[in-house]
Order: C-alpha cells, then sequence, then structure tokens
C-alpha cells in the first residue's frame, strides 16, 4: 500500500459492493406499485391511474407524472401490452426483477 487514492469508476464500486444501480432500483420499485395498482380492481387508486383528467393544465412545461415515467420505462422494457401479467404475481416479480438488472438511465427521477 502507498496510501494513496485510487481511483475508481462508479461501475466497479457498484460491482465490488454489490449494489444495483440507483436508477434501476428506483424503477423496479416503481413496477412493483404499479402491479399492487393493476392488481386493486373496482379501487379508487386503479380508477385514478387509468382516469383521464379534464380540464386545463399550467402553462410552461408540463410537469412529469408517475404514470409519463412508468410508461416511458414499459416502453423501453418493450412490455407495454403485457402490464396484464400483473394479476400473475410470479410473473410480475420476474419482471420486475428483469427490471432491476438492467443497467442505466431509462427515466428521470
Amino acid at each position: 500500500e502507498t496510501e494513496q487514492f485510487e481511483r475508481r469508476h462508479n461501475n466497479d464500486l457498484r460491482e465490488l459492493y454489490r449494489r444495483p444501480n440507483i436508477l434501476s432500483y428506483i424503477r423496479s420499485k416503481r413496477f412493483e406499485w404499479l402491479g399492487h395498482i393493476w392488481r386493486a380492481d373496482g379501487r379508487i387508486i386503479k380508477q385514478a391511474m387509468i382516469a383521464k383528467m379534464t380540464g386545463k393544465r399550467p402553462l410552461g412545461r408540463p410537469r412529469t407524472r408517475w404514470k409519463d415515467s412508468v410508461v416511458k420505462d414499459l416502453r423501453v422494457l418493450q412490455e407495454r401490452a403485457q402490464v396484464d401479467i400483473a394479476y400473475n404475481r410470479e410473473e410480475w416479480n420476474k419482471f420486475v426483477m428483469a427490471a432491476l438488472d438492467l443497467n442505466g438511465p431509462l427515466s428521470c427521477i
């Protein structure tokens, strides 16, 4: 040991400490919540998720909605038409774990 700092890249640190990418982790948590909402048939939470809001939005850049982030992530994963697998918890958990294994930013947080 020469008592000098060694520069390491983020990927090296992730492998060293065996931690997932924070963006992948957040994405997988989003999908966990989406599965929870999707299985809530007849409840207000699912109705709010599916409903189209009426009225005017404020001027300026539109705010990023949670739903927009999920749709963008699903598009990247090419599973947009497969949200119905949320009813099968085993299959949905496999999907969530697959999202956790992906590296890199898919959507802004």
